[in-house]
């Protein structure tokens, strides 16, 4: 399992280094590159939890809720303050393991202050 997600995040990397702003949706690489990188910073109002990943909604420095989910399961509790290093986002974005859409969903390295 580690290593399917070292190699998604170095795909997403890659593409995120490689790909034009207004890049296609490509079958390896299921939601449109946005921006290559975006970070933030703010407040996890909201944790979801499912086997390997973490789904975080952050209120940023800037007001607004965010949805991000982490490549990886995280350890995050709400009202922990966060930094997310987006590498692509995905609008209508369904989890099929939590039975529910995303109307925008940023894929995301997600550090707290701790880590």
């Amino acid at each position: 399992m580690k290593t399917l997600l070292a190699a998604a995040l170095a795909a997403l990397t890659a593409a995120a280094c490689a790909a034009p702003s207004d890049g296609p949706h490509t079958a390896s690489m299921p939601f449109k590159l946005e921006k290559a990188t975006e970070s933030y910073e703010g407040v996890a109002q909201q944790v979801l939890q499912v086997p390997s990943y973490t789904y975080v909604a952050v209120k940023t420095d800037g007001g607004d809720v965010r949805w991000a989910v982490s490549l990886k399961k995280r350890e995050l509790h709400e009202g922990a303050r966060v930094h997310v290093r987006s590498f692509g986002e995905k609008e209508q974005f369904e989890s099929k393991k939590l039975g529910r859409t995303f109307d925008r969903l940023s894929f995301a390295v997600i550090h707290t202050e701790e880590n």
